[in-house]
């Protein structure tokens, strides 16, 4: 039994890698018939709307697409559009909070979970390069998170509000 220190120390670590990728691969993402019709319509149209009632899967379904273009891991059923090469992807909403609140919530757990073991955002904690830029002027907004696509290279995710007029969006 004579482990040394060391050895029990990379032992925990790979037992947390572990237990962090079976969590991810447990993500049972599947879209219903008008989710999936919103993914699939992407490979035709630049621009869609998914509307739909409230508490039904919207904010979701963005996120997990948002995932699936960063990361280059799509799941088997995709028929959507799909990036060969890491993306820069601008993720809109109305205010820095609404955006906080919901897909960056979604994407990145809660504000200060990135440095804990209990981390929950659909992006894996592992994918994340660096700590998220913080945005100005909206407290624990991110500006970007950098993430590491199946192709090597890194995709930008950009939180940008619309309250804050067209020159943010040029």
């Amino acid at each position: 039994m004579g482990e040394t220190l060391e050895v029990l120390h990379e032992r925990i670590r790979v037992l947390k890698e572990l237990e962090a990728r079976r969590k991810e691969s447990q993500n049972t993402y599947v879209p219903y018939e008008r989710q999936n019709e919103f993914h699939v319509q992407g490979v035709e149209y630049a621009e869609r709307c998914l509307m739909a009632g409230n508490q039904t899967g919207k904010t979701y379904s963005g996120a997990m697409e948002c995932y699936f273009h960063l990361s280059g891991n799509y799941p088997k059923w995709w028929r959507g559009l799909k990036y060969t090469k890491a993306p820069v992807i601008w993720v809109g909403g109305d205010t820095g909070e609404t955006i906080r609140d919901t897909t960056q919530r979604l994407l990145l757990d809660r504000p200060g979970k990135l440095q804990e073991d209990t981390y929950a955002g659909i992006l894996p904690k592992r994918i994340i390069i660096g700590d998220p830029k913080p945005a100005l002027g909206t407290p624990n907004l991110f500006d970007h998170v950098k993430i590491r696509h199946v192709d090597g290279n890194v995709s930008y995710c950009y939180f940008k509000a619309y309250a804050k007029d067209r020159q943010k969006w040029q």
